[in-house]
């Protein structure tokens, strides 16, 4: 498992801010975003629960690897949700986020660490990246994918994401129906 390329640390690096303004407003979902071969944002897609349950989080991360391994015009992404990382035996909350790009070997997975202090998100340090996952283009495909892009939505847009916070793109959805766990 090689390096992360300069295209996969700003996707993890961009998904880490990104998702802590997200939380910072309270939503704590797992999200996906999807870009195309020219660095096109493709869609944003809000992998909502109704369960706070863990294994609940596990499926919607599971649903957003099979979307990406079942769209054949995702060139990158970048998947984000609400963890913890566990440093000198203390737990500590983290954004956590997996970036990857189709032909290259690895995704790769980056963390922030937070705390929620009057009501708001406060980063603890500098986001990390912690290494090599397996990519998302080669996950099973759990859920045959439904949001693909029709006429008026998705691949059509020309707004690309801005070095600042992003707007959110059209096509932002909420899933449905989330598959069972492994």
């Amino acid at each position: 498992m090689g390096d992360a390329s300069h295209l996969v640390k700003n996707r993890g690096f961009w998904g880490l801010n990104f998702a802590a303004g997200c939380f910072d407003e309270g939503d704590h979902c797992p999200t996906l975003v999807t870009y195309g071969p020219h660095g096109k944002p493709l869609d944003l897609i809000t992998l909502g629960t109704t369960s706070p349950e863990l294994a609940a989080s596990r499926a919607a991360i599971a649903a957003g690897r099979g979307w990406v391994a079942a769209d054949d015009g995702v060139h990158s992404y970048v998947l984000w949700w609400d963890g913890f990382l566990t440093i000198n035996d203390r737990r500590t909350d983290a954004v956590c986020c997996e970036a990857g790009v189709r032909g290259e070997e690895s995704a790769f997975l980056f963390a922030l660490r937070y705390v929620v202090e009057d009501g708001k998100l406060v980063k603890l340090g500098r986001p990390r990246l912690l290494g090599p996952v397996e990519p998302a283009f080669e996950a099973l495909v759990m859920l045959p994918p439904p949001w693909k892009p029709g006429k008026s939505e998705g691949r059509k847009r020309k707004a690309g994401p801005t070095l600042g916070r992003p707007k959110t793109p059209a096509g932002k959805r909420r899933a449905s129906g989330l598959p069972p766990t492994r």
